[in-house]
């Protein structure tokens, strides 16, 4: 997938507990364990035990063997359930006592998720295409169980520890186990296109529940399960999908009132899932009009600073949809400012709510590289709210409403929005961007300057951990870190986020009048850091050579060459 960005994603920092940590618990835990108190031998019932014993159920031992007999006890039950239903049509009492046998049946088949070993038997044996076959069973009932013991065998940590478990989802994929899933999703009573309230059972409701969370499990050990080029999953089933996603979103409830229901919620999570990475899934996304659904879901929360823990939940998972749909077509970076967006947007980073880190980073990838929405951001005033948050993401919360304020990712996505105003705004919307770092005596120099220092920090201090690293592997005789390794973990210390901050100094300095003095004025800042010009210039360069691993080469020159130009103007007496 070609991305919007020219610039990797900085990652999460790692915490690691110090060793002295770790054995102050194991102290600890040696100390609990010695004043456990003693159980005295008269005080256990034994007949109670052994009666708990005799009476709990008898599970038999998982093998080939047993495998073989499930299957074919499935089978044989779908069978005489399907002969009874074409025998006599329309008398269910002829059949209803069929339908509670093959129900019994198909519960058995979940104890193979105790043995992922046995999984390749399964599908040899045509379980798994059994299983696919009765999504489509008339009874939704039916439907439900075989969703149930889909959901127990694809758990995501049997899939992902268990290398025989893969035949599993290969099989299901070849007898489009996808397609057969999403459409009994539509059929267990909740699919309301007209978004209106769901009138499923429970049991269809927690089968839905289960379906979506089959979907998840299958993306953990195939991300690209959406990918177009591979053929996977059928366009019909991907737009059925995403259709029903929308429509859960858009069902009533949940406006911002703490009425979020399960699958509502887990809709939201879905949708965000599907979206990342998936060029095909943003793009029937897009044809969807899937962006107003989104909008209007997230609008009823404008004002809030806090809502129920489902309802945050519920909005940072659709800001996240929003932000992958984002991505990487510029079409829908359009379609989403014509429905008000950015406005939108703009109001969560106002008010200063749970969701303001979320608006701020889909603000950030509908700017990236699209020049029609960035003037449209400076037009309807965002600078405003832009620099309001630039100044104060270290202040302006309150102890309370913390949670709405992530003061790494804040930097990053503000830094980026200012980066991509710089690169595509010209003339009077230019100059009303670089008339805001004149406002209250250059007090926003400073605090780039700030902002500087304080990554520039961070990463000597990480480049020393790094020598020091290097040197200890080298005495143990271990391999060294791969240059991508290194890089990753610069990153995760805030090298991109440096690198934008400087672009923005290199942009103040060029498009500044000579009255202004700002290149003597961030000379002064700098150097009280110890610091200078040629530091910032030397990490825009860095910026410059890490462009182009993700957009086409001819763009990626582009990028190069203009902020190899800015970084020379840096150390220039004027712009020549």
């Amino acid at each position: 997938m070609a991305s919007k960005r020219s610039w990797p994603v900085a990652f999460d920092e790692d915490v690691r507990m110090p060793d002295e940590g770790k054995q102050a618990k194991r102290d600890n835990d040696e100390v609990e364990f010695e004043n456990e108190p003693e159980i005295e031998e008269e005080s256990v019932d034994y007949d109670a035990i052994a009666k708990l014993v005799d009476e709990a159920p008898q599970v038999e031992a998982v093998d080939s063997l047993a495998v073989k007999k499930l299957v074919l006890g499935l089978e044989k039950k779908i069978n005489q359930n399907q002969m009874l239903r074409v025998k006599f049509p329309d008398k269910p009492e002829k059949f209803v006592e069929s339908e509670v046998d093959l129900d019994d049946e198909i519960k058995k088949l979940s104890v193979v998720a105790t043995a992922p070993e046995l999984y390749p038997e399964l599908v040899e044996l045509g379980g798994v295409q059994q299983l696919v076959t009765l999504l489509s069973h008339d009874n939704t009932d039916i439907v439900a169980e075989a969703v149930g013991v889909l959901h127990e065998l694809t758990d995501a940590d049997t899939l992902t520890e268990a290398d025989e478990a893969l035949s599993l989802v290969e099989a299901f994929l070849k007898n489009q186990g996808i397609e057969a899933l999403v459409a009994a999703i539509r059929r267990l009573g909740l699919d309301d296109s007209q978004g209106g309230a769901s009138t499923g059972s429970a049991e269809e409701a927690r089968a839905v529940h289960e379906a979506l969370g089959i979907l998840e499990n299958l993306l953990e050990v195939r991300p690209d399960l959406y990918d177009e080029a591979n053929g996977t999953v059928s366009e019909q089933a991907r737009e059925q999908l995403l259709r029903f996603l929308l429509s859960r979103i858009s069902a009533s409830g949940g406006s911002g009132r703490g009425s979020i229901d399960d699958i509502k919620l887990y809709a939201a999570e879905s949708l965000a899932m599907l979206l990342q990475g998936a060029v095909a899934n943003q793009r029937q996304f897009g044809a969807l009009n899937g962006f107003e659904p989104v909008l209007t879901a997230i609008a009823p929360y404008r004002k809030r600073v806090e809502a129920p823990l489902d309802d945050e939940e519920f909005v940072g998972n659709l800001l996240d949809a929003l932000a992958a749909a984002l991505g990487s077509q510029s079409d829908l970076q359009r379609d989403f400012a014509r429905l008000d967006g950015l406005q939108l947007m703009l109001r969560l980073v106002k008010v200063k709510g749970f969701a303001r880190a979320g608006a701020l980073r889909v603000i950030d990838y509908a700017l990236a590289r699209h020049s029609d929405n960035c003037r449209k951001f400076v037009e309807m005033l965002g600078l405003k709210t832009l620099f309001a948050a630039f100044m104060k993401v270290q202040r302006s919360a309150s102890s309370k409403h913390r949670k709405g304020f992530d003061e790494r990712a804040d930097n990053e996505h503000i830094a980026a929005i200012i980066v991509s105003l710089f690169r595509h705004v010209r003339g009077q919307l230019l100059q009303r961007l670089q008339g805001k770092f004149r406002e209250n005596d250059g007090e926003k120099l400073e605090r780039l300057v700030e902002l500087h220092d304080t990554y520039w920090r961070r990463l000597q201090q990480l480049e020393k951990q790094i020598a020091d690293d290097t040197l200890q592997l080298k005495l143990e005789l271990e391999e060294a870190p791969t240059e991508d390794e290194l890089t990753a973990r610069r990153l995760d210390g805030g090298l991109y986020t440096l690198q934008l901050i400087d672009t923005i100094i290199a942009y103040v300095v060029y498009h500044a009048e000579p009255a202004d003095r700002f290149r003597d004025r961030f000379e002064k800042l700098l150097s009280v850091h110890g610091q200078s010009l040629r530091d910032v210039h030397a990490t825009v360069l860095g910026y410059v050579k890490s462009i182009g691993n993700t957009i086409d080469e001819d763009e990626a020159e582009r990028d190069r060459t203009h902020l190899k130009h800015l970084a020379d103007a840096l150390l220039q007496d004027s712009r020549s």
